[in-house]
């Protein structure tokens, strides 16, 4: 079932981003254990004091919560903060483990991960990608003309999922792509109808809040551990990180 409001499909466009570079340190793309760093892009929108940082053998993100309905119009689908790496090519598998999940109460609380291409000549959107929060776990999939969204069962309450562990994967072959997301042991999975165009992708990971329409939906601090990043074909380029190293810059 769909979540009403779901935002994927048009936020994010035509946006200029400026950030700075994060390492973590784990293998290289493959999956291979050559604990070569990864090269993330960090982009973050507006004030919203969301961080990143490395704790523990974890990236950890944090979101306060908002402070008002206000609109978020970030990198990727809306997010405060985002991390990034670009170079995903020809066939890949893409996994990433999570755990330690806080939704701050919030229904419209929001952690994802994906694959995005950004069709120069069209401007058309395409990826697969998930998300996690106060309302279960989603899946997408965008790829011109379709558009694919399901979900896992809602929760009782929000906050019946904190504390929650899952999974994102996607993966990309010549016959289509899929996304997959898990929390608590329940998958949901959407596929593409066709393949997915041949390009060059880019792999995301932000953290931000959903279409939060009033008061109503405002929720305290969010947050998530991300606990392994790994990357099976792609390039080369894309690497795998299992967030091993000191600090983020």
């Amino acid at each position: 079932m769909a979540k009403v409001g779901w935002r994927r499909a048009v936020v994010g466009l035509g946006l200029s981003l400026s950030g700075a570079l994060g390492a973590g340190c784990g293998g290289g793309g493959g999956g291979g254990g050559s604990k070569e760093c990864a090269s993330w892009m960090i982009d973050m929108f507006g004030d919203s004091g969301a961080t990143a940082t490395l704790e523990s053998g974890a990236l950890v993100l944090r979101r306060p919560g908002p402070t008002d309905a206000a609109p978020v119009n970030g990198p990727f689908n809306g997010d405060d903060l985002a991390l990034s790496q670009v170079g995903l090519t020809g066939t890949f598998d893409v996994n990433v483990d999570w755990e330690g999940l806080q939704t701050g109460g919030g229904v419209w609380s929001q952690i994802e991960a994906g694959i995005w291409w950004n069709d120069p000549q069209s401007g058309n959107i395409y990826q697969a990608a998930g998300s996690v929060g106060g309302n279960g776990g989603e899946v997408v999939i965008i790829n011109d003309p379709q558009f694919t969204i399901d979900q896992t069962d809602l929760p009782l309450t929000p906050s019946a999922l904190d504390g929650a562990r899952g999974s994102f994967h996607f993966i990309r072959t010549a016959a289509g792509a899929s996304s997959t997301t898990t929390v608590n042991g329940q998958a949901v999975t959407a596929q593409a109808t066709a393949p997915f165009p041949d390009a060059t992708y880019t792999l995301f990971i932000g953290i931000g809040i959903g279409p939060i329409a009033n008061d109503n939906d405002l929720h305290d601090e969010e947050s998530i551990r991300i606990t392994r990043v790994t990357v099976t074909g792609g390039g080369g380029t894309v690497k795998s990180d299992e967030f091993a190293c000191a600090a983020l810059p």
